[in-house]
């Protein structure tokens, strides 16, 4: 940084403040994009955002503009890169991220500069002494203005800033935040004091959900509107805790089971299984009876759902593993949805997939489900998972011991979710959408199993919809598709010269009805046409048949009224103004518009009006004639 600077690190202390903290800054970007951190406005990626802005802004500080950060990514992989070697195998994904963001920062960098001007401009005229906390907060929040370089530039101008306000705008952001955000209590409902003490009270859940879709257990817990019960009754909905689950609860992208529960003197029906710490909560609808703390019951998984699940588990580690095959290495995750109908994976990638790309992708996939290889899950320590190569899944929290999933030779990633036991399981994997989220960041869409099968029979149908209206076989849908195109333009042409024809016609006896205006000719009069293209074609015809002239045309459309206006180039000179006809006369019929000297068009509300539109307009030619002349 000092060779791109041009300056020397200890020789003065606010350059060397600036450089340790780029040099600081840099290196913290470089490792959080590798980790697949996008810039955002929210969570981590919120905190990257701020990391790369104020490194720009410190070397703004020490005479520093333009782009930089790339410049100093390959000097982070030198120095960390054998001991972390994703840093180099994602360089140029890294610095494609890095120069996309400084760019984008440095054109809201020089919007808030402009911001911040206005504001020191509005409180000297004021007479005001300080910057108002609240525009300090604005350049903060929307232009990504720490607010001590606020402050600084204030300085410059003789102004201080009011922190105050400032701080107080900020607590309101933060409560706002903590309002929307997903707490542990708007998910269950209740209080902390409930489950504090239902933590002291009940041991952890044993899942068993890897091996079983069944198991006996016992009620040791309800929780009503997030208070702790002895009994739930037909029609309640409440959490259950039990102290053995064969229900998934929902983590790491895959969503929690459902299922149902039942007790010697009643039944509930499992909508959704969620975990705090290591507690199992399971969303019920009591459907019979009632549910007691203490109840032994048989828990079972809903088995359809679960394998469906499954299927698109499995399918996402083999999605991402194509990913990194098919567009390179500097793939990796940044979020997921495992849901029974379908998956969602969202990576880093800095450009829209092609269609080949995305065939090629989907091919890699059913390839390797075709090729039938095993799934096999592994507890193993952290740092064995890391020797072995394993790639963390976005979401997970992992201690000491986990598991990891392996495909051999083609993917081994740490994850805690339920997966197939074979690859050939999932049956079929097909690609339905690939967009953007966010920048540098791709997500795809994709279904397996029974929804390719029920997505295929959805485009049979469609094509078999299609052929019908077209009335040839499906094979014969293309070459229908080109004859019926052909017969469309051929009509579209036919219509055309039917139009022209139309428009010579009209425009004949409308250049019979023009008026003499102080030299110039002058039409005011209603058309046929009902639309602006076709007004604007009959104008032309009617200028070149009229020379010098001023062509006001109206008609009804859509219970509105339509106006069209032309002016000669040499009345333009005169001062005559296409733009300000078509504005008054619509304003006659309720409406507003406007144009060029030469050209205008416009609309009014009220088509009633018509008529004494035009003949305003009719006026207003001969007056500005009047205005114009000699």
């Amino acid at each position: 940084m000092e060779r791109l600077a041009g300056v020397r690190y200890g020789q003065d202390e606010v350059t060397d403040t600036s450089l340790r903290t780029i040099a600081d800054h840099a290196r913290a970007a470089v490792f959080c994009i590798a980790d697949g951190v996008m810039p955002s406005n929210v969570k981590r990626g919120y905190v990257l955002r701020r990391m790369i802005r104020r490194a720009v802004i410190k070397a703004r500080r020490i005479g520093y503009e333009g782009v930089f950060l790339r410049d100093l990514a390959p000097t982070v992989a030198d120095m960390m890169g054998d001991w972390y070697p994703e840093i180099r195998d994602r360089m140029t994904f890294v610095q494609t991220m890095l120069e996309s963001e400084e760019q984008k920062f440095e054109r809201t960098l020089s919007t808030g500069l402009n911001r911040l001007d206005e504001e020191i401009r509005a409180a000297k005229a004021a007479g005001a002494g300080r910057l108002d906390g609240e525009a300090a907060f604005v350049l903060y929040d929307t232009f990504g203005f720490p607010f001590e370089l606020t402050e600084e530039l204030a300085r410059t101008e003789g102004l201080e800033v009011d922190r105050e306000g400032f701080e107080a705008c900020m607590e309101e952001q933060r409560r706002r935040a903590q309002q929307g955000s997903r707490m542990f209590a708007d998910v269950f409902g209740g209080t902390g004091e409930s489950i504090a003490e239902l933590q002291k009270s009940v041991g952890q859940t044993t899942f068993i959900g890897y091996e079983a879709l069944r198991g006996e257990a016992r009620v040791q817990a309800i929780l009503r509107d997030g208070q702790l019960v002895g009994a739930a009754e037909e029609g309640d909905e409440v959490q259950i805790v039990l102290d053995v689950s064969p229900f998934y609860a929902e983590a790491g992208g895959q969503v929690g089971d459902t299922g149902r529960i039942e007790g010697p003197s009643g039944a509930a029906a499992i909508r959704d299984t969620r975990k705090r710490a290591d507690i199992w909560f399971h969303d019920a609808v009591i459907v019979t009876g009632e549910i007691r703390t203490g109840d032994p019951v048989t828990a079972e998984v809903d088995r359809e759902r679960r394998q469906a699940i499954m299927r698109n588990h499995t399918a996402t580690h083999l999605l991402h593993a194509a990913l990194r095959k098919v567009l390179g290495e500097h793939v990796a995750q940044s979020g997921s949805l495992v849901a029974p109908d379908r998956l969602r994976f969202d990576f880093s990638h800095f450009q829209a997939m092609t269609p080949e790309e995305i065939q090629a992708v989907e091919d890699e996939v059913n390839r390797r489900i075709l090729e039938d290889h095993p799934v096999q899950p592994e507890h193993t320590t952290l740092d064995d998972a890391r020797k072995k190569g394993a790639m963390a899944l976005f979401g997970e929290k992992y201690g000491n011991e986990v598991r990891t999933i392996a495909i051999p030779d083609v993917s081994l990633e740490l994850c805690g979710g339920t997966h197939l036991t074979r690859t050939s399981q999932i049956g079929l994997m097909k690609i339905v959408s690939e967009g953007s989220v966010a920048a540098g960041i791709r997500r795809i869409e994709a279904i397996t199993g029974a929804a390719v099968l029920s997505h295929i029979r959805t485009l049979e149908q469609k094509l078999q919809e299609v052929a019908h209206r077209l009335q040839v076989p499906v094979a014969d849908i293309l070459p229908g598709i080109e004859r019926l195109q052909q017969n469309l333009r051929e009509h579209q042409v036919a219509l055309e010269q039917v139009r022209s024809r139309s428009s010579a016609d009209e425009a004949e006896a409308i250049v019979r009805s023009a008026e003499d205006v102080d030299g110039f000719k002058a039409v005011c009069s209603r058309t046929t046409s009902t639309d602006a293209d076709g007004m604007s074609r009959l104008a032309d015809i009617l200028a070149e048949r009229l020379g010098s002239s001023v062509v006001l045309l109206g008609s009804e459309s859509g219970g509105k009224a339509l106006f069209v206006a032309k002016v000669s180039a040499d009345l333009v000179a005169r001062g005559l103004h296409a733009g300000e006809l078509v504005k008054a006369v619509a304003a006659e019929a309720g409406g507003g518009g406007g144009g060029r000297p030469e050209f205008a068009k416009a609309g009014g509300k009220d088509p009633s009006r018509l008529d004494a539109a035009l003949e305003k307009g009719r006026a207003l030619i001969r007056e500005a004639a009047g205005r114009t002349s000699g």
